[in-house]
């Protein structure tokens, strides 16, 4: 049995909302066949916060920790009034440890003045969810149906001009569009780094659209050549492209895209939850929910909890069909929520199988040609 102390987590997922203004197509949090947000608080009571505050304090105390990350999530986070993102972040300010980073990932539709003055003076890391130009966000849409893309843009470009820690993009891919134009959308606001994002999808619920012009080891490996050809992208941190290269040169994972990583992460939903893996919604619930809570757990409980024993288990939990594949070590079966059908859970070959074979082949090759220059890429 894994020992509590084996394992840190060092950042709190915090759910301040449970609903979103916008309602995208592919959304694993509303779209995907999961609709327990519905039956949770809208948003975080201040008793609440109080609650995982202290209990965040607790744990850095407990484990000495000297770095913690608080991230706000959704739902659509600035859906929070003025005086209750405030009030939240002056809380969370208040955690003693050496270093506190806290960040917020948005939309961008919500986002004025007045509320990313109090971003700036919380020093909150501003992270935006938008997978392109308008071609690629086509499934971004409002609770209506109708395209998000403009309201995504303004909000973009007020936050370029006054947010002071402004971190960069978190891109859906969108499978009919052309790399190169994402990217170039993407970098004309010089973020620090992009996120892209596999279309969340496995045996039960696949990718939509379920008709695309690429595959997505394909569109994957163009958008690889163009980052790497490409000088304005050359300072730009693509993570799943660093993981990815990482996990060759040093033959094992470092990120829970590729495999059961353990996770440095806890999510808190609005009621209080202890959860898993949230992408986890386009699967079933048996390593999401935990039936632990704030109010009566600690970290500690979540940490050994059932549901996330799977995540603790490194390659002892390859899928069947994976333990013996030469590239076992890199892509470690594939993000879990990828490998999830109602028949074998989740011991099935990632969906993406074939895409991360040839994604990490091209890759290989790549390092191969480039020996003396993959170290500034980690």
């Amino acid at each position: 049995m894994l020992e509590q102390n084996n394992h840190i987590i060092d950042t709190v997922i915090l759910k301040v909302v449970a609903p979103c203004n916008l309602n995208c197509s592919y959304c694993y949090e509303y779209n995907m066949g999961d609709d327990s947000w519905k039956f949770k608080p809208k948003r975080i009571s201040h008793d609440m916060i109080e609650l995982i505050c202290n209990e965040i304090q607790r744990y850095i105390n407990a484990n000495n920790l000297k770095n913690f990350s608080v991230t706000l999530h959704g739902g659509e986070p600035l859906m929070l009034s003025e005086k209750n993102l405030e009030n939240l972040l002056f809380r969370i300010s208040k955690i003693k440890v050496d270093n506190l980073k806290i960040g917020m990932q948005t939309n961008a539709t919500l986002a004025n003045i007045n509320k990313i003055k109090i971003l700036n003076n919380y020093k909150v890391n501003i992270g935006v969810s938008v997978d392109g130009n308008e071609k690629a966000n086509k499934y971004r849409v409002d609770l209506k149906g109708n395209s998000a893309h403009e309201r995504i843009v303004k909000g973009i470009e007020l936050i370029k001009k006054e947010a002071k820690y402004f971190s960069g993009f978190l891109s859906v891919v969108n499978l009919n569009t052309e790399p190169s134009d994402v990217l170039d959308f993407l970098s004309k606001y010089e973020p620090y780094q992009i996120d892209l994002l596999q279309p969340f999808a496995n045996y039960n619920n696949p990718p939509i659209p379920s008709k695309t012009k690429y595959k997505f080891g394909d569109w994957m490996i163009k958008a690889f050549t163009y980052w790497n050809e490409n000088k304005r992208l050359s300072k730009i941190k693509i993570r799943y492209f660093e993981d990815a290269i990482f996990s060759i040169i040093k033959n094992e994972s470092r990120s829970d895209w590729f495999g059961l990583k353990p996770p440095g992460y806890v999510i808190v939903a609005t009621d209080g939850n202890y959860e898993g893996l949230d992408t986890l919604k386009v699967a079933d619930k048996s390593v999401r929910v935990t039936e632990k809570n704030v109010i009566n757990s600690s970290i500690d409980d979540f940490i050994m909890s059932e549901a996330n024993k799977i995540r603790l288990g490194g390659l002892s939990m390859l899928p069947d069909d994976c333990k013996n594949c030469q590239i076992k070590k890199w892509c470690s079966g594939g993000y879990l929520p990828t490998r999830f059908s109602s028949e074998n859970g989740y011991n099935n070959r990632s969906y993406y199988c074939s895409d991360l074979k040839n994604l990490f082949d091209h890759i290989n090759i790549w390092i191969q040609k480039n020996h003396n220059r993959n170290e500034t890429r980690l």
